[in-house]
């Protein structure tokens, strides 16, 4: 939001600087981005007052002119088409060096003296305006210099509203908080205009068809007005702070606008068919095209405003091409609503338009200052196009939108401020901000609805903070109490996740929820997808059913810029639709793609594979403190024949594997990747809490054990089993070797196992351990057809 320092100052008096008051704006929470002094280079500019008008000899297209600037008559040669007799204009004099670098000479036109040039605001910098000369007000005296006339050495504000202000989206309420600080008078502008002719009742109709959607809609009539260019004073302040110019009616609107936050429209009153405006909704497939002559595709939620035949405006966002002021408009209808922001901020995001109408519209506009702000611009309209103001205005507000009434306890604000704030004080505040207070000690304060952001008592005592100055709260030095906070199972499970990943070299990452429908089908594993009603955009359109498409995302933009060498998780929710719901639970991925092992001068590269995968999940498992839980095979839609399920009681926790180069393909990635995904409730549920175990004091007994099975067996499955018979004095199993050749026969392997057992209590016999291994073995050739290797 821009604001001209002498605007703002226009409304209120303060005894600030530039600089003090950007200061005084941030103190008070509206931050400042930047401060830019405003300054027109007007030198050898002077007001000159054109005394005679005659056609040049020599070509009819072209005017010669007598210019008196004070001092002197000059003899201009101007083809301008709006130059008249009377006008006070900026005259560049001999020897004038204008923005654009051209040096005024004396010289001769068609055979013609001419002795300066009459300027257009295009060649004097001021705007883009170039399809006639600038005329200036007539109360200003010729003579003087340009920039002695004009405000000059002014300053712009750039300010960043919060969402929460609307109020300040429109320069009356940042000058509203600029009074409360500084103690002096909020100066609105006074309302003085007459009306003349029929009534507006005679000339238009009003129907709302959605009241819950457009809660108010209010509208004046002008007439005989004359389209034109906008004097000085209102290019100057809408140029100052960004808004081009284009001409005084569309540019009175664009001031109230910045001036009140309220939103205006002007139609073409000749182009209303049937004098009638119909508030309602778009049908769904509805195409309509707006003022950029851009045909945008509507829906059934779009609220239009539509005339007895069609739609002339998508309601607070922008006009319709087909009811445009134009040059040739004699008369206008002045619009001023209040819109649902919800329904506004829909229909903008749908038809992908963002205006500065729209903007505040979504956050917010007073109800209730609906009538001043178009009162206001029908009396600058009046002014500035020579029209006339038709009796009364209509108003359509079946349910007006009152105050509402919060409660404020003073030793509230003490409670929350740490500093003791009089009842006088607190009541002074919140008035010079607008509030309506009674009472003592407990106060009832009624809001008013342009702060629609003020709700509760805790937002009253901000604005008591704010004005009674953050700086005037003393620093106190508070005692702490240290408190024990437990977490939670799944806050435990998801820290020991991160940490432990993080130590194995992994990079945690943050992707969106959102995905487009393709790759949320693609990892959907043929279920049906969670759609989005109302997308940001197509690549936006579904909750992710996993959180691998946003890796891979990450991945593409990592290798394209020449980081090929990835290890990445993420820990985030998941969505997947069931029946009519949505479940989202929370889920665990990793990718692993690149070298695990760089060149080195005394070792060779070696890509990752399935194994380093698995190592890291194996790792991960184990120090979760998960058991029993098993690998098996698996099958999805976005790896191939390596994957691995890994299942706890026939109960699948998670897999890995390498995913399809043909999913690769769609995220531009073209080196193998492995990636794993794991239910992060289910590995939270299927901890152990860790018991520890005195060091044994005994000696334990080792055996090494070579078993020949068939290839396809699943070492993990003879683990299980030799767990299961082993007794309570094996304590540990492992795989140290693989074995396959023609010595123990074809699709046969061998497994060799060491078993480690021993006893907290005593010392075990050789006998007791033969005993346990003799089951084992039998129980291995019992249940696999296993036989011991010879």
């Amino acid at each position: 939001m821009k604001v001209t320092y002498n605007w703002l100052k226009s409304y209120t008096d303060f005894d600030l600087t530039p600089e003090e008051l950007a200061d005084s704006l941030t103190m008070l929470g509206l931050e400042v981005e930047s401060l830019q002094p405003v300054s027109w280079d007007f030198d050898g500019i002077i007001i000159g007052k054109v005394t005679q008008k005659f056609v040049h000899e020599n070509e009819e297209r072209l005017s010669v002119c007598e210019v008196d600037i004070g001092s002197k008559t000059l003899n201009i040669v101007c083809g301008a088409p709006n130059v008249e007799v009377g006008q006070k204009v900026p005259v560049a004099i001999e020897g004038t060096r204008l923005p654009n670098g051209t040096v005024i000479k004396h010289t001769k036109i068609r055979g013609v003296d001419s002795q300066g040039m009459i300027c257009s605001e295009a060649e004097l910098g001021i705007s883009s305006r170039s399809d006639g000369i600038m005329v200036l007000d007539d109360k200003v005296e010729f003579g003087q210099k340009l920039r002695d006339a004009l405000e000059d050495g002014d300053s712009v504000i750039d300010i960043d509203v919060t969402p929460n202000r609307p109020d300040c989206f429109g320069i009356i309420g940042i000058a509203r908080d600029i009074s409360a600080l500084s103690r002096s008078t909020l100066k609105k502008p006074a309302l003085d205009f007459s009306e003349n002719g029929r009534s507006i009742s005679d000339l238009i109709k009003i129907n709302i068809l959605n009241p819950e959607k457009c809660p108010r809609y209010a509208a004046r009539f002008v007439g005989d007005v004359e389209v034109k260019p906008s004097p000085w004073w209102l290019v100057q302040k809408l140029e100052a702070i960004g808004i081009r110019s284009i001409n005084n009616i569309v540019d009175v609107t664009n001031y109230v606008m910045m001036e009140t936050g309220q939103p205006l429209h002007a139609f073409d009153y000749a182009l209303i068919r049937g004098q009638e405006i119909n508030v309602k909704t778009a049908a769904k497939g509805e195409k309509f095209t707006t003022l950029d002559d851009v045909t945008h595709t509507l829906n059934s939620e779009c609220l239009m405003i539509c005339d007895r035949e069609d739609a002339v405006a998508i309601g607070g966002v922008m006009g319709g091409l087909n009811s445009e002021v134009s040059d040739s408009t004699k008369n206008i209808l002045l619009e001023a609503a209040y819109f649902d922001p919800v329904n506004i901020r829909r229909t903008s995001k749908l038809i992908g338009c963002s205006t500065e109408a729209s903007r505040r519209f979504e956050r917010g506009v007073d109800p209730n200052g609906t009538l001043f702000a178009l009162d206001r611009a029908a009396q600058l309209i009046a002014e500035v196009s020579g029209g006339k103001i038709a009796t009364g205005c209509i108003d359509v507000y079946p349910t007006p939108i009152r105050p509402k009434m919060v409660e404020l306890r003073s030793e509230r604000v003490k409670h929350l401020l740490g500093v003791a704030v009089p009842s006088a004080e607190i009541k002074s505040i919140l008035g010079r901000l607008g509030f309506k207070v009674s009472g003592e000690e407990i106060f009832q304060v009624e809001v008013p609805t342009f702060r629609p952001d003020v709700t509760r008592e805790v937002d009253l005592i901000e604005e008591v903070a704010r004005l009674f100055g953050y700086d005037n709260i003393p620093a106190d030095t508070t005692a702490l109490i240290e408190q024990a906070v437990s977490k939670s199972t799944h806050e435990q499970c998801t820290t020991k996740i991160t940490s432990t990943l993080i130590s194995f070299g992994f990079s945690e990452t943050v992707t969106y929820n959102l995905i487009s429908r393709k790759e949320a089908e693609v990892f959907s594993s043929n279920r049906p997808t969670a759609q989005v009603i109302n997308p940001l955009s197509e690549d936006l359109s579904n909750l992710r059913p996993s959180l691998i498409p946003g890796l891979l995302k990450t991945v593409q933009w990592n290798v394209n810029r020449q980081n090929s060498n990835l290890k990445l998780f993420e820990i985030g929710s998941v969505f997947r639709k069931t029946g009519k719901n949505i479940e989202e639970r929370t889920s665990i991925a990793g990718i692993l793609t690149g070298y695990s092992v760089e060149n080195a001068w005394n070792i060779k590269a070696r890509n990752s594979d399935i194994y380093d995968l698995k190592g890291y999940v194996q790792e991960l498992l184990a120090r979760m403190g998960i058991l029993n839980w098993y690998f098996d095979t698996h099958t999805s839609d976005f790896t191939n024949k390596q994957s691995i399920s890994v299942k706890k009681n026939n109960d699948l926790l998670g897999f890995l594997g390498e995913v399809k180069t043909v999913v690769l393909e769609q995220f531009g990635i073209e080196q193998p990747l492995f990636a794993f995904n794991f239910d992060l409730e289910k590995l939270a549920t299927g901890q152990l809490q860790r018991a520890f175990s005195p060091v044994p004091k005994f000696p334990p007994i080792k055996r090494d054990v070579a078993i020949v099975v068939d290839e396809r067996m699943p070492a993990q499955s003879l683990l299980d089993e030799i767990k299961e018979k082993g007794g309570e004095f094996l304590k540990n199993t492992k795989v140290f070797d693989i074995f396959q050749g023609e010595s123990i026969g074809a699709e046969k392997k061998s497994l060799a196992f060491n078993l480690t057992f021993y006893s907290l209590e005593r010392t075990l016999t050789e006998e007791e351990v033969e005993s346990q291994m003799k089951q084992i073995l039998e129980a291995l050739e019992a249940k696999f057809s296993a036989k011991l290797r010879s």
